[in-house]
């Protein structure tokens, strides 16, 4: 028998599929009053919770991880794994993207060497 899905899961994969797609085509819902000219990486990270950054012992960027929901789902940008990990409940769920046509790790990457 096959188990059906609970909307929640249906929402958290939607979800992390959603920003997976943007990190891939670069694309977002870009807002006109952006301080920003075009769509890119500092604007879409603007309003992230949290970040941890790994680094090798040599002090060298390696990746990151950005919380960018939390209170439903908990939803982190891995730039490490290239993924989007979503969790609500007991349900995960993890969304690749092949390529940062965003930027998003290149913005991470000097957030850390500014610091």
């Amino acid at each position: 028998m096959e188990k059906k899905k609970h909307e929640t899961t249906i929402q958290l994969e939607q979800q992390c599929q959603r920003i997976a797609d943007e990190i891939y085509t670069g694309q977002y819902d870009f807002e006109e009053d952006s301080n920003y000219d075009e769509p890119c990486a500092a604007d879409y990270l603007k309003d992230i919770l949290d970040y941890r950054i790994t680094i090798s012992r040599d002090k060298e960027y390696i990746g990151s991880r950005i919380l960018v929901a939390f209170g439903g789902p908990n939803i982190w940008i891995n730039t490490v794994d290239k993924c989007v990990e979503g969790y609500w409940g007991s349900d995960a769920v993890k969304r690749y993207y092949y390529k940062d046509n965003l930027g998003v790790d290149d913005y991470m990457e000097q957030l850390y060497e500014c610091s």
